[in-house]
């Protein structure tokens, strides 16, 4: 650098001979380069670290917003990749679940048809004692209803003496015995 007295020395010589001419522009102008020139000579290194420390500071800030941006991404693309994959279980379901309608509704009319062939059988059963118990109850009530019959007949012939039923009477009492 070029020595602070010799500069001073150069520069009055200049404006003594009017080589150089000292106005208010020029003044401003000489002014603030000797400002910079001693700031940056006392402050250039406190200048310097506190750069040098906003940098590293940005930097951190930087590299930590692009990390968090890399976990987002690579999170997305793991999620991406379980929706692929939860398609792809979704279309194997599907693809099951058609497979097992058509082999239970082609097997369905035959559990249909044993179904039937077994409650059909039970219900026959059901059926045959029902009648069974039918015809058994029609014939007891016949029987009281001939046996009312027969009695009240027996009476009119008997105690009332109603001349209908006395003839009656004697016709069953022949057909019984050319039977005998």
């Amino acid at each position: 650098m070029l020595n602070f007295g010799f500069t001073s020395l150069a520069s009055l010589t200049l404006v003594y001979l009017n080589i150089i001419v000292l106005d208010e522009e020029i003044l401003i102008l000489i002014c603030f380069i000797t400002f910079n020139w001693i700031a940056f000579n006392r402050l250039g290194e406190n200048i310097f670290s506190s750069l040098k420390n906003q940098a590293s500071i940005l930097e951190n800030i930087i590299t930590n917003s692009l990390n968090s941006l890399l976990d987002k991404l690579l999170l997305a693309i793991q999620l991406k990749k379980k929706v692929k994959n939860l398609s792809i279980d979704f279309q194997a379901l599907k693809n099951r679940f058609i497979k097992l309608s058509s082999v239970v509704l082609s097997k369905f009319p035959d559990h249909l048809a044993q179904k039937l062939n077994s409650a059909y059988p039970k219900r026959l059963q059901y059926v045959w004692r029902f009648e069974e118990q039918t015809v058994k109850l029609l014939a007891l009530l016949l029987n009281k209803k001939l046996d009312k019959l027969i009695s009240t007949q027996k009476f009119f012939t008997n105690n009332l003496k109603v001349v209908n039923f006395i003839r009656i009477n004697k016709i069953t009492l022949r057909e019984r015995f050319k039977t005998i």
